[in-house]
């Protein structure tokens, strides 16, 4: 449960951070992005936990991988 409501949290955080961010300007445009980079990232590492701990199989996170992995390529250009 505790893995599962911070991937929750880590999903909803990125979607705030780029909305957020298409507001914003300068640094603080950057500083949104950023943080929907990293919350990319520790989405993509929540979903490898799961999978070392047995709560997912590969099957099951083949696809989600895939979306996570652009997800991260995506936001991590918008925070350079």
């Amino acid at each position: 449960p505790d893995l599962a409501d911070q991937l929750r949290r880590s999903v909803s955080a990125i979607a705030l951070n780029l909305c957020e961010g298409v507001r914003r300007t300068g640094r603080d445009k950057k500083r949104a992005y950023r943080i929907a980079a990293a919350e990319s990232q520790e989405t993509r590492i929540a979903l490898e936990v799961a999978l070392a701990w047995g709560w997912l199989d590969e099957p099951q996170l083949a696809e989600v991988r895939v979306l996570a992995d652009r997800v991260g390529r995506v936001t991590y250009a918008l925070a350079r």
